[in-house]
């Protein structure tokens, strides 16, 4: 299968490029920074991006996820977390791609311990609010992972 995994650097990422590649995929990992790097607030670099690698499925793993930053400036976590999430779908569609959005439990208000794919988003921080915002530009064909305390 040929992935893009963006957030390639990252802690999730890095291990999904790893073990995709260890199965067999065809992995472009993307990630911010650097020459020709991955800027996900700029809607014709993540298209560039996406369209040279044809993929078939999309990981999107790469957010701003300092929550005490994202308090700070919200405007940016919207603007990395939800319209760069956008741009990430849009680029998936004009390429005939699926995407697996990774984002987080902080989309629940943190009241209750457990939660299913049916529980109600109550995000109760920026952080949150942005990748809840994030998640509506999914579609049907799309999966959403909500991850906790990554470790590792």
């Amino acid at each position: 299968m040929r992935l893009v995994i963006t957030g390639a650097r990252g802690q999730v990422g890095t291990q999904l490029v790893d073990l995709a590649r260890e199965r067999g995929h065809h992995v472009v990992g993307l990630a911010h920074g650097g020459s020709g790097g991955l800027e996900l607030t700029d809607p014709g670099s993540v298209r560039a991006a996406i369209e040279a690698a044809s993929p078939e499925v999309i990981v999107h793993a790469a957010a701003w996820t300092d929550v005490d930053g994202c308090e700070l400036d919200e405007d940016r976590a919207m603007a990395v977390n939800a319209e760069g999430t956008g741009h990430v779908v849009a680029a998936a569609r004009a390429a005939g791609a699926r995407v697996v959005l990774v984002s987080t439990d902080y989309v629940f208000g943190g009241h209750a311990p457990d939660h299913d794919e049916t529980a109600t988003v109550d995000p109760r921080s920026a952080y949150g609010r942005s990748k809840v915002a994030g998640e509506q530009a999914l579609g049907g064909e799309d999966a959403i992972v909500r991850t906790s305390w990554v470790c590792g």
